[in-house]
């Protein structure tokens, strides 16, 4: 009987791990700010799309030119379903700011 439930035990674990959450889709700021990211590809908040380093939970990127900030670091961490912190540095510097906390958009209204 015990060698029986390790697999079906296995096959809940992996079923349930293969559907866990990713920092792909809609993130909103608290200052109304909104980017949209589909793997490497990102929409900024100034609306250009343009790629960065991807991770399943992480996404890093350069501010294009033409928005403000252009040349300064954006790098986010998906901390849960819901909330993301966002991190900047300006280009030259050597330090991060504090994370900003964003969360998931309700893009549906």
């Amino acid at each position: 009987m015990r060698y029986l439930l390790l697999p079906v035990l296995m096959l809940v674990v992996g079923s349930t791990t293969a559907f866990a959450d990713a920092i792909d889709g809609d993130w909103c700021s608290p200052k109304q700010q909104h980017v949209s990211i589909d793997g490497p590809v990102i929409v900024t908040p100034g609306g250009q799309r343009t790629t960065g380093n991807y991770g399943r939970h992480t996404f890093d990127y350069i501010i294009p030119d033409g928005e403000a900030g252009a040349g300064d670091a954006i790098s986010m961490t998906q901390h849960s379903e819901q909330r993301i912190t966002v991190r900047r540095k300006p280009a030259g510097s050597e330090e991060f700011s504090d994370p900003v906390p964003w969360r998931r958009c309700n893009l549906t209204s």
